[in-house]
């Protein structure tokens, strides 16, 4: 998606959207990206990072100077409780500095998240991944249904197989490592 620039009033993001309803007497052809008074910001590549633990903040056009230094960081490991210390490169405090040549260009900073919102993180994809789980236990539950309607005998061998796959979300380490039942020929 592109944002664009008001270079009178600073005003920034700007979607096509907003441009428009600042401009309700104006008619834009369809698919227009050049709007008169703005400037468009090209879109970026976002940088590499971890969702998981990492979030991505889409900064203002110009550039930012940032004064870094090393610091003792202690981190938490959400899952073991393990707390670690070890020296890292931080940002100490930036500041945004605009454009000084005219040019804008769009950038991202990759930000720590907090220990709280690590630990949600982990939990909504533990509770993400016992949904699907449990949709790959219900499809192999259905696709042997057949061999319970009314002119079917269940074998035992299939009967153990179906009760295994509805045990499934008691295995011990349910959702991260899931041991199928093998289906019987």
């Amino acid at each position: 998606m592109s944002y664009y620039l008001n270079p009178t009033t600073g005003q920034w993001p700007l979607t096509t959207g907003d441009i428009k309803a600042e401009n309700p007497d104006t008619s834009y052809p369809k698919g227009c990206t050049a709007f008169d008074g703005y400037i468009a910001i090209p879109d970026p590549a976002e940088p590499a990072y971890d969702p998981m633990t990492q979030r991505l903040v889409l900064l203002p056009p110009g550039k930012w100077d940032i004064e870094q230094g090393l610091r003792m960081i202690t981190t938490k490991d959400p899952i073991t409780g393990v707390e670690t210390t070890e020296e890292k490169l931080v940002d100490i405090s930036s500041t945004w500095v605009p454009s000084e040549d005219g040019k804008y260009s769009q950038t991202y900073r990759v930000d720590p998240m907090s220990e709280q919102d690590i630990a949600d993180n982990i939990t909504n994809k533990t509770a993400q991944e016992a949904v699907r789980v449990r949709q790959t236990r219900g499809e192999k539950l259905e696709a042997c249904d057949w061999h319970g309607l009314s002119d079917n005998v269940m074998t035992a061998e299939m009967t153990t197989y179906r009760q295994a796959l509805r045990d499934v979300p008691q295995q011990d380490e349910f959702p991260n490592e899931i041991n199928w039942p093998v289906e019987p020929n």
